[in-house]
């Protein structure tokens, strides 16, 4: 459950930045200008949630490893159905 609210999370975070990008309604905002600032903040995040996840739950840290690369690519998979391939 905390993997799915993990990754809805990030989704609402991308979504957050593209929409700055849009009410800004700057020329250079696009969804890849978007993505290049989303992905270090998403990065640190996750970091933060493995090592809390290690630290205070007791989590092995494969189990966290297999997490940390598996919840991006469904995010990745969600831009590329959605049809936000940067240009």
């Amino acid at each position: 459950m905390h993997t799915l609210q993990m990754t809805f999370a990030g989704l609402v975070l991308l979504a957050l930045f593209v929409g700055a990008g849009k009410l800004a309604k700057s020329p250079a905002w696009s969804l890849q200008r978007a993505a290049q600032v989303f992905i270090p903040v998403w990065l640190l995040i996750a970091i933060a949630n493995m090592l809390t996840g290690m630290i205070y739950a007791g989590i092995p840290f494969m189990t966290e490893l297999l997490v940390f690369v598996v919840v991006p690519l469904f995010g990745v998979r969600f831009l590329r159905l959605s049809g936000g391939r940067a240009k």
